[in-house]
């Protein structure tokens, strides 16, 4: 419910700036990650209002646990020594899951499955690919001007989108991302290897091609991400 998140922010007495910026940062972020997923239900024709509709109740869900793992953390305790109240700490804290949230509900719906599937799904196609590698690593690099900004939030969408692709080949076969890997071939592995290497040394360009190698060799698997 961003509203209230908003509202809790809008009602903080005596919080350390960087703590209500991390709030903000992580309210923005999810509302960017549920507005790519609305823009592919007008795509594809859906109405966006039927799509809030079926995305809310997954979503609250998937947010709720994000924040309840993420509260016991050690970022959430630095954000609670900075003033914030232990949920908006936990909600701060948990940004990447936040982010990949609305991803998820939409395999879960794409593939008649439910939200918790989608989620084992999608987090063993960020290992099993590598993806969580390459994520992590891409979150190292300090962007030189602007370009180099727009080049690191594309290679983001990129990296999620063949989490999805992957994930959604999993469902869809009743199979784990890594068994559809072994079957797309020595390429596939060969590629996942890459993009291993490409995270150990963290540089656009690598990224550039160890994401080029693995849409190349997981393009033909059957999918349906929604």
């Amino acid at each position: 419910d961003l509203p209230a998140i908003y509202a809790a922010v809008d009602d903080l007495d005596e919080v350390q700036a960087p703590a209500e910026r991390a709030v903000m940062r992580a309210a923005r972020r999810l509302q960017e990650a549920a507005s790519r997923t609305l823009l592919g239900a007008l795509r594809r024709g859906d109405a966006v209002e039927a799509e809030v509709e079926e995305l809310r109740p997954g979503l609250a869900a998937l947010t709720d646990a994000a924040i309840a793992r993420a509260a016991g953390t050690d970022a959430a305790a630095r954000l609670i020594e900075q003033g914030l109240p232990e949920r908006l700490a936990g909600f701060a804290a948990a940004l990447p899951d936040l982010e990949a949230a609305p991803m998820i509900v939409r395999l879960a719906a794409a593939n008649g499955a439910d939200v918790e599937a989608a989620q084992s799904a999608w987090n063993e196609a960020g290992s099993a690919a590598a993806l969580d590698n390459l994520r992590a690593a891409l979150g190292q690099i300090t962007p030189q001007g602007a370009w180099g900004a727009r080049a690191i939030v594309a290679f983001e969408d990129d990296i999620g989108t063949l989490q999805a692709h992957l994930a959604g080949a999993a469902l869809a076969r009743h199979m784990t991302p890594e068994s559809v890997i072994g079957d797309s071939g020595q390429a596939a592995g060969a590629a996942v290897a890459l993009a291993r290497d490409a995270a150990a040394a963290p540089d656009l360009a690598a990224f550039a091609v160890a994401l080029r190698a693995l849409r190349r060799a997981l393009q033909s698997t059957e999918t349906a991400t929604g």
